[in-house]
């Protein structure tokens, strides 16, 4: 072992580490005191802020001014970016939020009820083994908690006077204020028992966050518990009670200056491959204010020295030198130009109770980094005297002065060294939704606050639409939505089974009414709708002209006023047959099939008597896909009762339409009209449309898709294909800008593991991956003999449930699955009883 690091290990055997902590006392409004030596306190305070996921010029700057604040010479600003596995708070908040809504949603019986409870401890279960097994296994990622600690120190003398007091105080306020008001939205001070929790999570990164505190006990004290043992034998290997800690640290930096945007690859590639760190980690930049005055002279000093020194011979063969002139060169204007200066020292720290693993995490990171011109250097020796000083509050100017690891940089060149990135963590914190960013950070969304609720979930064939839309769907179901889900192939039936919705299978022998005048509330209101509806079945291929149009409006209000909701198409066509212009008359034959002696007469004739009994509500039309005509009739009219619906259950704050296999009804201008006019109108009722279609690419646009798509404030989009990412582009389906492409293009899954979408607003746009339990995997599309297997178990009594429990504990004890007759064909569904 190395001198300098038996000295360390022998003073950690002798002395305990928490009595040479800094952090002594706290004041009401929680300001630290700490005190390092005899000769100089400070008076300090951290803050908690939740990284970036982006940064745009004006920010930066806006950071730069921050940073470039007057503050007195031997101020300490450090920034401690810390990730962990500490996302309980996280998952217990998801639950509660999704357990209450459970609890107080009255449409629920007992079974359903315990059903929802019995999903959700599934959920809860498969979150929290994320802490500690990889959700996603190829990224070696366990779920992540990324958040930054922002301490600042203002020195003062050692017997702090009030004077001091207020004075230090002020200038924090100073620096909260601007950072809150233009960076960080949410920065929040500490208060002890946060602050300890949070140094805490550093040296104990495996055990819950431990907000313990003992006002009779020097705050520093306490940050360490009493039976640590911590061992520094290892030079390379910092070792705290089961946990290895690995340090790397600067070894030549970005010439000739940085982009703070390479502190977004530091901490994993954002694209989310395998190129991640694997372990939770800690990245610490600290700055240490001086003098301008004084560090100007300095600076100088050294710029003209290197300057005289660095001649073209030498040059040549010291390429070193020409480096080491650029930097100083640069400092040198910096100053020269009044800009602050500061020693900057940057920090990784790795840590995990596998040595094995955060050594081969180091190799990794060194290699990857290295690509974006930054190369960090394992450290050895020093590791427990460099993790000292990562954590908050406790770097002072001889601590980081004996570390040899600073740098010497302006205020504009260290805040580029400024960990502040983390992907974007959702749009809601009470989202029903959980799902995971490309760095394993949960990813939150609520379709409900946006500004409105309409959306569209797009991709190619295969892209995972139903599977998307299944888990979309249970979770309103377990919010208490109101639903209703028009499909064509069954994608919904199972789920609709197991949550005990209504599933309404619409074929030719159907023995359903459905009158389109029985639920008429207002006949000025919902007449375009049903202008459009007759000309749907009177001109299936064309458009009405005005004349047409004018005439079946003229019709539709004659009966009306004579009939109200007893009136019938027949009463319609009976109506216009009687008009003296040739035209009204075409109309009435062209209707002949829908009245009550044409071949869909029995769909219309008589009072509307399509009923739903459940808050879920499948409406299946497969079974006309044969009778095209017949199908988008049957279509516009199911819309119209949805809105009939939606209309009348006031009572009731979440109400979704979810219309599954949309691309064939699109390409029709009266049918994608109709639609268009049915987002518009439940928007009015706080509902919500969500339209579900592979991609729209192939379809030729017309006014009433690009309102559709206008009116829809959430999209996601599946993954695409490059030419149909092309001709979208070009179609004006999606925006023209190529960011939003570039980030398109990069959407995928990965078969069993996860399935990757983009997401979009009027605003901003995204990326998460949708990870999937193995129940919900087995529920949402299980096939082959293991749907066979599911199959038998309920045809011999057990719930589903039951079913796929049963499932997973054989497939967890490594049994095979009994072989059974196939007895389906692949596509159909498994039947739930």
């Amino acid at each position: 072992m190395n001198s300098i690091a038996k000295k360390i290990n022998a003073m950690l055997q002798r002395h305990r580490a928490s009595s040479a902590a800094p952090v002594h006392a706290i004041s009401e409004d929680s300001y630290f005191y700490i005190e390092h030596d005899k000769k100089r306190s400070y008076l300090g305070a951290s803050f908690r802020v939740t990284p970036l996921n982006g940064i745009n010029s004006a920010m930066f700057e806006q950071l730069i001014s921050t940073l470039s604040m007057e503050i007195p010479e031997g101020t300490i600003i450090q920034f401690t970016y810390i990730s962990t596995n500490h996302v309980d708070a996280e998952i217990d908040h998801y639950i509660l939020n999704k357990y209450n809504l459970i609890q107080s949603n009255l449409t629920m019986d007992e079974r359903q009820r315990e059903l929802a409870c019995e999903i959700l401890a599934e959920e809860k279960i498969a979150l929290e083994r994320g802490k500690s097994i990889p959700p996603i296994p190829f990224t070696q990622l366990t779920t992540r908690y990324n958040r930054i600690i922002i301490s600042v120190k203002i020195p003062t003398d050692v017997h702090m006077s009030e004077e001091d007091y207020q004075s230090a105080k002020e200038y924090m306020i100073k620096l909260e204020t601007s950072l809150k008001a233009n960076i960080f939205s949410d920065l929040t001070k500490l208060n002890v028992t946060e602050y300890l929790a949070e140094t805490r999570s550093i040296l104990y990164p495996f055990i819950p966050l431990n907000t313990a505190y003992d006002v009779n006990v020097k705050i520093g004290e306490q940050v360490l518990f009493p039976t640590t043992k911590i061992s520094n034998k290892d030079t390379n290997t910092l070792q705290i009670n089961d946990t290895y800690y690995k340090l790397l640290s600067v070894h030549t930096l970005p010439t000739p200056t940085n982009n703070i945007l390479l502190m977004n690859l530091l901490i994993g590639d954002p694209v989310g491959n395998e190129k991640q760190i694997g372990t939770p980690f800690v990245v610490s930049t600290v700055m240490k204010f001086h003098d301008p005055f004084k560090k100007s002279a300095s600076v100088e000093r050294d710029y003209m020295y290197v300057s005289d020194q660095a001649t073209p011979f030498i040059l040549k063969f010291t390429p070193a030198l020409a480096i080491k002139k650029r930097g100083l060169q640069i400092m040198f204007e910096a100053v020269k130009s009044g800009q602050k200066s500061c020693e900057m020292t940057l920090n990784i720290f790795l840590m995990h109770q596998d040595k094995v693993k955060v050594s081969r995490q180091v190799t990794q990171l060194i290699s990857f980094i290295k690509g974006a011109n930054l190369t960090l250097q394992e450290d050895s020796e020093i590791l427990w005297p460099m993790l000292y000083n990562c954590l908050p509050l406790y770097p002072s100017e001889e601590s980081l002065k004996n570390t040899y690891r600073h740098r010497t940089l302006s205020a504009e060149q260290a805040t580029t060294f400024l960990p502040v990135f983390t992907d974007f963590k959702g749009y809601s914190k009470e989202g029903n939704n959980i799902y995971f960013t490309r760095r394993a950070q949960h990813f939150f969304f609520d379709p409900t606050t946006g500004m409105n609720r309409n959306g569209a979930i797009l991709g190619s064939s295969g892209g995972g639409k139903s599977v998307s839309t299944n888990y979309l769907v249970m979770n309103e179901w377990l919010a208490g939505s109101m639903q209703r889900i028009i499909d064509e192939g069954g994608s919904y039936k199972k789920l609709c089974s197991l949550l005990g919705g209504q599933y309404i299978d619409f074929t030719v022998n159907s023995n359903i009414c459905l009158n389109p005048f029985t639920h008429i509330r207002d006949i000025d209101e919902e007449l375009n709708q049903l202008v459009l509806l007759v000309e749907k079945m009177a001109a299936p291929k064309e458009s009405f002209r005005d004349l047409e149009t004018a005439l079946v409006t003229e019709a539709i209000r004659s009966v009306w006023d004579k009939k109200t909701n007893l009136m019938t198409i027949t009463d319609l066509a009976e109506m216009l047959r009687q008009h003296d212009k040739i035209e009204a008359r075409e109309i009435a034959t062209k209707l002949y099939a829908y009245t009550k002696d044409g071949q869909y007469g029995k769909w219309f004739q008589g009072a509307n008597n399509l009923n739903f009994d459940s808050n879920l509500v499948v409406l299946e039309l497969f079974g006309l896909k044969q009778q095209p005509a017949l199908k988008s009739v049957v279509l516009m009219l199911l819309l119209t009762r949805i809105q009939h619906d939606m209309y009348n259950q006031t009572h009731i704050a979440r109400k979704f339409a979810w219309f599954d296999e949309a691309k064939s009804y699109l390409g029709d201008p009266v049918t994608a009209e109709f639609i268009d006019d049915f987002y518009a109108r439940l928007r009015k009722f706080n509902a919500g449309v969500w339209l579900i279609t592979q991609s729209l690419s192939t379809i030729a646009m017309n006014p009433a898709i690009r309102s559709i798509l206008n009116n829809c404030y959430w999209k996601i989009y599946l993954p695409h294909k490059e030419a149909e990412i092309t001709e979208m582009m070009q179609k004006g389906i999606i925006p023209s800008d190529q960011s939003f492409a570039a980030m398109l293009r990069t959407v995928h899954k990965r078969d069993g593991e996860y399935g990757e979408f983009m997401l979009s607003n009027d605003d901003s746009f995204t990326t998460a991956r949708l990870v999937l339990t193995r129940f919900q995997q087995i529920l949402f599309f299980s096939s082959g003999n293991e749907r066979n297997y599911i199959n038998y178990l309920l045809d011999n009594g057990m719930n589903i449930v039951d079913a796929i429990r049963q499932l997973m504990e054989m497939e967890s004890q490594g049994d095979l699955i009994p072989q059974f007759k196939e007895e389906a064909e692949e596509s159909e569904t498994i039947e739930v009883a």
